[in-house]
């Protein structure tokens, strides 16, 4: 998985819950998970969940695996500077 497919699920992942708790507009969601245009935002969410953000089932599971690898922890304090 590349970093940028990485984000778009955890994006994606955010903008599920937030469609489900139907508080916010789906523009307003775009934006608040990170997503500069609602176009964008609609074609990247269809291709991840199959829906339209309007058209979401209200029993829809965003079940998308992130793979990593064992024993990766993204937390991990220890850095090394390349020169």
């Amino acid at each position: 998985m590349s970093f940028t497919e990485y984000i778009n699920t955890l994006r994606i992942s955010a903008a599920v819950e937030k469609i489900m708790r139907k508080e916010m507009s789906v523009t307003e969601i775009s934006i608040a998970c990170g997503f500069s245009s609602i176009r964008h935002f609609n074609r990247i969410f269809k291709a991840y969940t199959g829906f339209a953000p309007k058209s979401l089932p209200d029993d829809f599971s965003f079940t998308h695996k992130i793979n990593e690898p064992e024993g990766f922890d993204p937390t991990l304090q220890i850095t090394k500077i390349l020169e």
